[in-house]
């Protein structure tokens, strides 16, 4: 069947309506954030502020993605600024979390028969 008014194809059944509105849906962009365009320095500071929530590998995953602008002199704009101000206080956390991380390892392989710990042993 065809529209007369605008000379397309017409949906024969709701079925095929439905079909059509779904691939017409999948052919959007699909967007992660809600907002489209959030800038490197927006995005930096998120990933800094989820870091300090209390996942501190979002803090290693920005110093590695934004890693370039660590070694790029940040005079050129005050948004390249902004940015590197989020990614040296995420390289920071991330030095200071795996500084105490594997110090914690280290002092409990050296300490834990002393702190009678052998219950946490798993042995059958």
């Amino acid at each position: 069947l065809w529209d007369t008014r605008c000379g397309k194809k017409m949906a024969e059944s709701p079925g095929e309506a439905y079909l059509a509105a779904r691939r017409a849906q999948r052919r959007r962009k699909q967007t992660v954030l809600p907002e489209d365009n959030l800038d490197d320095a927006e995005v930096a500071r998120r990933m800094f502020l989820t870091g300090c929530a209390g996942l501190p590998i979002f803090w290693i995953l920005a110093t590695i993605s934004y890693r370039k602008v660590l070694f790029v002199d940040a005079s050129s704009s005050s948004n390249d600024a902004e940015l590197l101000k989020w990614v040296r206080r995420s390289a920071v956390g991330a030095v200071v979390a795996t500084v105490v991380v594997l110090t914690w390892i280290c002092v409990f392989q050296l300490k834990w028969r002393d702190w009678h710990m052998e219950a946490l042993l798993l042995t059958y």
